[in-house]
């Protein structure tokens, strides 16, 4: 008897649905490796943001004027003149200009800006800020902010003379010549009340004095 020879079954293609669904993860898996890529670029840009700002404070720092709060009466605002860094500084300013040596040495360095900057009025805090940042103005120097007092946070602006608001952000050093006034406030005031490109001059530094200090430079 011949054997019979057993017919070939031909391949069968995957439902129409579970195709579908392999597809569908197949994306699901891409848009995943997608994100966790483009989280990682993000992280990695912001690290070297955050080295080359620390690298601009670090570079700005050294022999200059550094913005100090102390406790004392009811809260003070200095003007630490020292060749070195000094623990704890708001603010710092390197001069272009000769400094006298007597700045460095008189009363340890220290000059007072202003008194009960710690108290209710808060006004006086932005207002001894603002004249420690005009101050590097007037000595033809690059000004940074390094860090912010944990009670009595700010945000600085300055207005130009095509009237254009610019915000200071932290570890970034300024120069000040084009610069014609500047306005301190809360750092949550300042998005809410600045948070323009442009203002007039007039209402730039009324609207500082009004939320802080308005200070023409």
């Amino acid at each position: 008897m011949v054997g019979l020879r057993a017919a070939a079954v031909p391949a069968q293609e995957p439902a129409p649905w579970k195709k579908a669904q392999e597809e569908k993860k197949a994306a699901a898996a891409a848009a995943e490796a997608a994100a966790a890529a483009e989280k990682a670029a993000a992280e990695e840009k912001a690290k070297a943001d955050a080295t080359a700002h620390h690298a601009g404070a670090q570079q700005a720092t050294g022999s200059g004027a550094y913005l100090m709060f102390d406790p004392a009466s009811h809260g003070t605002l200095l003007m630490h003149w020292s060749h070195t860094p000094v623990e704890g500084a708001l603010a710092f300013f390197k001069p272009t200009k000769n400094v006298p040596k007597f700045k460095f040495t008189q009363n340890a360095g220290r000059a007072e800006i202003v008194r009960d900057a710690g108290g209710p009025n808060k006004k006086k805090f932005y207002s001894g800020y603002g004249q420690f940042v005009k101050a590097a103005k007037g000595w033809e120097a690059q000004v940074v902010l390094l860090k912010q007092h944990e009670q009595r946070p700010v945000s600085v602006y300055f207005s130009d003379a095509t009237l254009a608001v610019t915000p200071m952000e932290f570890n970034t050093p300024y120069d000040l010549e084009k610069f014609e006034a500047l306005a301190v406030m809360s750092d949550a005031m300042g998005p809410l009340a600045m948070g323009v490109l442009t203002m007039e001059r007039n209402k730039f530094i009324a609207v500082g004095e009004e939320k802080g200090a308005g200070i023409p430079m």
